[in-house]
């Protein structure tokens, strides 16, 4: 008995009319103008960077901060208990950012301090018995990489 061969089947290619080219390159190219038009009016050439919602030390300055990570035992620890924990000033610490509860049942919780404190927070760390969990840690900027999407 004879095998049938059969080959596979192909899709055919799609051919597009050349009337279709321009019709493409002209809806991008209105695309981009009206993105244009939209950023400009917004004020700036430049993608929005959201105003940051803490980070200001008491006088209103920008302040540089880092996370601080520690345990503490007993009631939630109040921005007074920090700064005496630390041996930080009131200015030192980001106020409307406050004490948040990492983990409340293991007593770990973080506040954002001024980046010229570290040293002095570093040394308080080294007298108290080490802790993975416990540290300085960095608080980089989250924002968009491009313009936001409406």
């Amino acid at each position: 008995m004879a095998t049938k061969t059969t080959t596979p089947c192909r899709p055919r290619p799609v051919r597009l009319g050349r009337q279709v080219l321009p019709i493409c390159i002209g809806l991008l190219g209105l695309m981009v103008v009206a993105w244009t038009e939209q950023t400009e009016s917004q004020g700036a050439n430049t993608p929005h960077r959201p105003k940051p919602l803490h980070n200001k030390r008491a006088t209103g300055e920008p302040m540089e901060t880092v996370m601080l990570q520690f345990k503490h035992q007993g009631p939630p620890p109040t921005i007074d208990d920090v700064c005496r924990l630390f041996n930080l000033t009131a200015g030192e610490i980001d106020a409307r950012f406050g004490v948040l509860p990492t983990d409340p049942s293991e007593g770990l919780y973080t506040v954002l301090v001024d980046a010229r404190a570290s040293e002095r927070i570093k040394n308080v760390l080294a007298t108290r018995p080490p802790d993975p969990a416990e540290g300085l840690f960095a608080n980089p900027p989250i924002e968009p990489f491009g313009p936001p999407h409406q």
